[in-house]
């Protein structure tokens, strides 16, 4: 990847800071901000997978939860993801409907 110098890109659409995870790709208006979701979304699924399991009893994972809370709290700058070629731009277009039941060994 390319090393940008302190480089801001406000308008996130044309921002070459894009990380993808699955099947969402999130755009950053720094590189800054890119790092810091890259280093930091592993634990917080751990950590937000735990306080659902802790509030609800029941094993709970929800990945993709946990992405979009990190990437609100770290991109101040707007919001801007693709998630299976469709383009989100604010939060309030996002609806997370539904879980998959398994069961535990």
């Amino acid at each position: 990847m390319k090393i940008y110098e302190r480089k801001t890109f406000p308008l996130l659409s044309k921002s070459p800071f894009v990380f993808t995870l699955d099947e969402v790709s999130f755009h950053f208006s720094t590189e800054r901000h890119m790092q810091k979701f890259m280093d930091n979304y592993m634990q917080n699924r751990i950590d937000v997978s735990m306080n659902l399991t802790k509030r609800w009893h029941f094993h709970i994972h929800l990945d993709l939860l946990a992405d979009l809370y990190l990437y609100t709290q770290i991109e101040n700058r707007g919001f801007h993801i693709i998630y299976k070629e469709r383009v989100i731009r604010w939060r309030g277009q996002v609806e997370l409907s539904g879980l998959m039941l398994t069961m535990k060994d």
